[in-house]
């Protein structure tokens, strides 16, 4: 296997590329801010041997006719046996009809330069039409707190080395996520998760 090395001026530059690629989609710039905040997750290990994990428990309520919120988890690795996660969770809370409705949810991992790594991004982004945005679900706020300490307490762990990158994958896929999801799903709401893995060409 071929490992070829990146500056870290050119791993922040191909994360913002990654960024305004994602972003694009199609979509015009003032449509992205009129829709709604963005909620974006980068990573970026460069410290040998270590496993690095940031995430983030995002809610927001959309009253306006435009609902197009962004969510986006990067997760980059650029050093020698050492694992990355990025973890993005949306919750948008909007009202019922509204008219323009497209909300972006992406997720990217990128090895460079990195051999024997595990790189990984995870974005879930659910949407919840309310009659009164204003008013949240008891459960629904609950699980968003629940969801919040949990992944605090993941990265608390990864930070200490308590942590490898595999236990923390099956806490968030196993525990996390499907409690997430399931009370969304509860209320009518729908959920999109993207799992960004490297290219064979950039392990």
């Amino acid at each position: 296997m071929r490992v070829q090395t990146m500056k870290p001026g050119l791993i922040c530059a191909s994360l913002a590329l990654a960024v305004a690629m994602l972003l694009s989609n199609g979509r015009a710039k003032a449509d992205i801010q009129a829709g709604g905040p963005s909620n974006i997750v980068i990573i970026n290990n460069v410290v040998d041997g270590a496993f690095s994990l940031r995430g983030q428990v995002h809610i927001t309520e959309l009253g306006g006719p435009v609902v197009a919120p962004v969510n986006i988890a990067l997760a980059t690795s650029s050093c020698t046996g050492c694992d990355s996660l990025a973890v993005a969770l949306q919750l948008i809370l909007y009202q019922q009809g509204a008219p323009y409705f497209a909300p972006q949810n992406a997720a990217a991992a990128t090895n460079a330069g990195c051999s024997n790594c595990v790189t990984v991004a995870d974005a879930c982004q659910a949407v919840l039409p309310l009659a009164d945005r204003t008013v949240i679900p008891t459960d629904v706020r609950q699980e968003i707190q629940q969801a919040n300490q949990e992944l605090n307490s993941l990265q608390a762990q990864a930070a200490q080395g308590l942590l490898s990158v595999s236990t923390a994958l099956d806490s968030l896929n196993n525990q996390v996520i499907p409690e997430f999801s399931g009370v969304v799903a509860a209320y009518g709401g729908t959920i999109d998760c993207r799992v960004g893995l490297p290219s064979s060409a950039s392990s």
